[in-house]
């Protein structure tokens, strides 16, 4: 793959789609076993109706917090390849590409390194942080703390 936008797309797509097809195939075996969806199949529910009624909405919030968790990590990803030259190439710009532009001032002009690694941290740590308040909205008798 040659560097570019088009590359850089293509990997965090083919390595992030795992872990999201993972969590939601564990979490589908999961409702399928649950009593109203055996009830629903008992009573002569259609298969689709089952999926649509029962299962995706059920599956939904875990695609939704997965998928935050997964776009800081393709924050990540972009900044960590393009600090390497391997992903988005000038004239584009990029976090990573500018932290690779500001090594050669590190002495004159730190601020040109830090700020943006700053922002990468400070991006990463919002969508980590609006992952888990989705989870505190989504399934607050999980995260609220309270043993039932």
């Amino acid at each position: 793959l040659n560097p570019g936008l088009k590359s850089i797309i293509i990997v965090i797509g083919c390595f992030t789609w795992m872990e999201i097809a993972r969590l939601v195939r564990a979490e589908t075996l999961s409702i399928k076993e649950r009593e109203y969806v055996m009830y629903a199949k008992f009573v002569g529910t259609p298969f689709w109706k089952v999926i649509l009624m029962h299962i995706i909405p059920s599956v939904f919030p875990t695609i939704i917090i997965a998928a935050t968790t997964s776009i800081a990590g393709a924050i990540m990803t972009e900044s960590s390849l393009s600090f390497l030259g391997i992903g988005i190439q000038q004239p584009m710009s990029s976090w990573g590409s500018l932290l690779q532009s500001a090594q050669t001032n590190l002495q004159n002009a730190l601020y040109m390194a830090f700020i943006p690694g700053l922002l990468i941290v400070c991006t990463i740590f919002a969508f980590n942080k609006l992952g888990n308040l989705l989870r505190i909205y989504v399934e607050p008798r999980v995260t609220s703390g309270e043993k039932e």
